[in-house]
């Protein structure tokens, strides 16, 4: 995630040049990952440039990477309110509100972002998994369509990442094909260690056993003892016990997916209350929760 926002920070103008070379510095430090060194840095950064918009920026960047939403959406709130027009400010404040859990600020920002620049490959993307959350696959669809018809004007890796993102859609419209799609991005990326490990179940869902499972299960078993490189995609569980791999595999990716989802959930700091018992001879109340209503085979 940070590579990708720290290409669209690369592209912009810098401001003044003692300022500028101070937040490209540090910009430096926060790819490489130092985020308890940069932080400081940039405080102190804007201790002396309180109003600069990029150095909001950049403190949104770094509480974002920190795994800190609430804060980055601040941060960056105060950057689009200096700099209105500034779409990459708006973007990232997008991203930061959807992280903290409300999609609907989310999608404000980041349509505004997208009406703008159509082919602004992550903007586009979190945009789609915003209206997929606000129960819209229809419109995702539509946005990652459009930005795809421009494609060829692209960097393969962003035309890439808006492929494997219309393969996400499979299980909710079925006009995608999302072995098609996985292809596209593999074409875009020929060199990439995941992009060819993502499509099983685009296979799987269509009884296509063409897809070469062995190199899925080589992948589990690699790294069934030790932690991913960073980048590495997150799969589900349910594909681990679909391929024969061992149960040190399938832990693997039970653990790798379960520290996504307390990730996610963790942001919304909700404690849910107690249920009381319901009172003798009242109405019993059930309800169900499922992944899988929709086009299900187990639905």
């Amino acid at each position: 995630m940070l590579k990708s926002l720290y290409r669209q920070f690369r592209r912009r103008a810098p401001p003044a040049a003692d300022v500028g070379a101070e937040i490209f510095r540090i910009m430096a430090t926060l790819k490489a990952g130092a985020i308890g060194t940069a932080l400081p840095q940039i405080r102190e950064l804007l201790a002396s440039n309180p109003h600069d918009p990029q150095c909001l920026h950049l403190l949104g960047l770094a509480e974002l990477e920190a795994g800190n939403p609430s804060a980055a959406a601040q941060a960056f709130s105060a950057a689009v309110a200096r700099a209105p027009v500034e779409m990459v400010f708006r973007a990232n404040l997008g991203l930061a509100l959807w992280r903290s859990g409300d999609p609907a600020g989310a999608r404000v920002q980041l349509e505004m972002v997208v009406d703008e620049h159509p082919s602004l490959a992550s903007a586009v993307r979190n945009l789609a998994d915003v209206l997929i959350a606000l129960g819209h696959p229809a419109s995702a669809h539509a946005r990652l369509a459009a930005a795809l018809a421009a494609e060829a004007a692209m960097e393969p890796a962003d035309a890439a990442q808006l492929w494997i993102a219309l393969a996400g859609l499979e299980p909710l419209l079925s006009e995608i094909d999302g072995r098609v799609c996985v292809q596209r991005a593999c074409a875009l990326l020929p060199d990439s260690p995941w992009l060819p490990l993502m499509g099983y179940m685009s296979f799987a869902n269509r009884c296509d056993w063409s897809y070469p499972v062995g190199r899925l299960c080589s992948y589990f078993e690699e790294y069934r003892a030790r932690d991913l490189p960073a980048g590495a995609p997150v799969f589900a569980p349910a594909i681990a016990d679909c391929v024969p791999v061992s149960p040190d595999a399938r832990a693997m990716v039970a653990r790798r997916y379960g520290r996504m989802v307390e990730a996610r959930v963790a942001v919304h700091d909700r404690q849910m209350p107690a249920s009381s018992a319901p009172a003798p001879g009242g109405r019993i109340r059930l309800a169900y929760l499922s992944a899988d209503f929709h086009n299900h085979p187990t639905m």
